[in-house]
């Protein structure tokens, strides 16, 4: 009978933290194993290749905003995708929205999103600031069809890529990974705000 070895970084060796919602309506960032989380109120497979996010300055066209606007991505439970930086992030049957840092290959950073704790019609953020760029991803639950989410730092603005499960989950994610993008600070003027959009451009959650 032939051994079978686990090797460090699979699946099976991995460590995994369940995150905690940060308030049921914003109440802002906490910090969590090097990164930070927050949610707000409103209306094993192969590795995919990094999507791409189109930046786009404040005060641009909406339509052409919208025109510009990777569409969702439907990915299968437990597909690994690789979002830049090193991060992979992958979604499951068990509606978790899972993290994994390139600093800590072995700890899986997971947030179960379909939760009583979990408001409907909310949009949340984790980030992760590296001195390469920062890691903006988070979550929508809610009855909307999400298509498109923005995220606006110090006037400056980028379209991240949506994904979403098969059939109608009820909520769906999104990630970015960009390097002009000014990650979250303490101070109010380097507040992030993330806009979720269905594709008639109807607003369904905003953070903050």
């Amino acid at each position: 009978m032939n051994a079978h070895r686990r090797t460090a970084g699979t699946p099976n060796s991995r460590r995994r933290i369940a995150l905690p919602l940060v308030g049921a309506v914003a109440v802002g960032a906490l910090a969590v194993a090097g990164g930070a989380t927050a949610n707000a109120s409103g209306p094993a497979a192969p590795v995919a290749a990094p999507a791409a996010a189109t930046a786009l300055r404040a005060g641009a066209d909406a339509g052409a905003e919208a025109k510009n606007a990777a569409a969702p991505r439907v990915v299968q439970p437990g597909e690994r995708i690789e979002v830049g930086g090193g991060f992979v992030v992958w979604l499951t049957a068990q509606d978790e929205h899972v993290v994994v840092d390139p600093e800590m290959p072995d700890l899986e950073q997971a947030k179960k999103i379909i939760d009583d704790n979990v408001p409907e019609d909310t949009i949340g953020l984790r980030s992760f600031a590296r001195p390469d760029g920062t890691l903006f991803t988070g979550a929508y639950r809610g009855d909307g069809d999400l298509h498109r989410v923005t995220i606006t730092s110090q006037g400056v603005t980028a379209e991240a890529q949506v994904i979403t499960l098969p059939g109608n989950p009820g909520w769906a994610a999104y990630h970015l990974h960009n390097d002009e993008l000014p990650p979250p600070g303490t101070d109010p003027d380097d507040r992030v705000t993330i806009t979720a959009y269905a594709a008639d451009g109807t607003v369904l959650a905003t953070l903050p």
